[in-house]
């Protein structure tokens, strides 16, 4: 909106009350002056969805106030413009695809060296959820076994009971304490800017089983690892297995946490301990937190030897 002017007077002078004691006179107002700023209001209480109410002398604040509210919503969107990762002995949330992280309500621009999180005083075999908060303009990152969930402002996640901490990802800690993120045991989640990440266990390296159900076939050869609830696993067992005795068959299935999913795949050995190879795959939703596959095996008599192994991916 342009400033309007006084009839007759240059752009952007005042206008001025009559005053006939001292021989002023008074501003001659231009119907612009009066509906410039109507349109002007008026357009911005309709931008924002509410309808014109002469009774509501409040309505260009409420306006304000809502369009503000629902910018903040729609950077949501982008809001998360990190990654949470293991780096040396600590976790970091490191910059992606942009720099800010919506906090409490506010945008804040994450530091170009990251924000960091050591291991020290968390205790092993606990799974966390990692928050940022900001403390006196400083941005800083918590490991809280506390749930997160929808904040009731703005939708993102939060920690429960405290929605100043905004959810960045989920870590579990071993002995040490330490944080670890490899192939066999996936322990570090990132909540925004997601990647596939593999999860592989160790070979079975020839166990043997005379049990004619399914047994995990050792605890060596399990994958563990984190996962969000919202995102599907793929997981798989390859390898090859034996039976002491022609005609006999040996069996093979995924477990996760110890129990069997999807289907089983079968091989008959046509020799005594002819090797036969074994192949079998699964996607599957599992809770949020932590989980283990390993590879379960079993035969339809005698003895079976296994070299499978189990592999995956999740979303972190």
């Amino acid at each position: 909106m342009k400033y309007v002017p006084p009839i007759g007077a240059a752009d952007g002078a005042p206008y001025v009350d009559a005053n006939p004691a001292a021989g002023i006179e008074g501003s001659l107002v231009p119907a612009a002056a009066i509906e410039h700023p109507q349109r002007e209001i008026m357009n911005v209480i309709q931008e924002a969805g509410l309808d014109p109410d002469g009774n509501d002398l409040t309505q260009l604040a409420a306006a304000i106030a809502k369009l503000i509210d629902e910018a903040l919503v729609n950077h949501l969107a982008v809001q998360g413009q990190c990654r949470l990762e293991k780096s040396g002995a600590n976790l970091v949330l490191k910059r992606c695809n942009g720099n800010t992280l919506f906090i409490d309500g506010a945008v804040y621009v994450i530091p170009e060296e990251g924000v960091t999180l050591p291991p020290t005083g968390l205790t092993p075999d606990t799974t966390y959820n990692i928050y940022a908060y900001m403390d006196s303009g400083v941005m800083k990152l918590e490991a809280a076994p506390i749930a997160a969930v929808d904040d009731s402002t703005y939708g993102h996640k939060t920690k429960a009971g405290d929605p100043r901490r905004t959810l960045v990802g989920k870590g579990r800690v071993i002995a040490g304490p330490a944080w670890v993120d490899t192939d066999s045991q996936r322990f570090v989640l990132s909540y925004f800017n997601r990647r596939a990440k593999p999860i592989v266990g160790a070979s079975t390296n020839g166990q043997t089983t005379t049990s004619t159900s399914p047994v995990e076939l050792t605890t060596a050869a399990r994958a563990e690892f984190l996962t969000w609830g919202d995102e599907a696993v793929s997981i798989h067992l390859s390898g090859r297995s034996q039976n002491s005795a022609a005609g006999f068959s040996s069996m093979v299935q995924v477990g996760v946490d110890g129990a069997g999913v999807g289907v089983s795949t079968q091989a008959q050995s046509p020799n005594p301990n002819g090797p036969e190879p074994q192949s079998a795959g699964y996607a599957v939703l599992l809770a949020e937190g932590y989980h283990y596959i390993t590879p379960l095996g079993w035969v339809s008599g005698n003895t079976g030897t296994f070299h499978v192994q189990v592999h995956g991916t999740i979303q972190g």
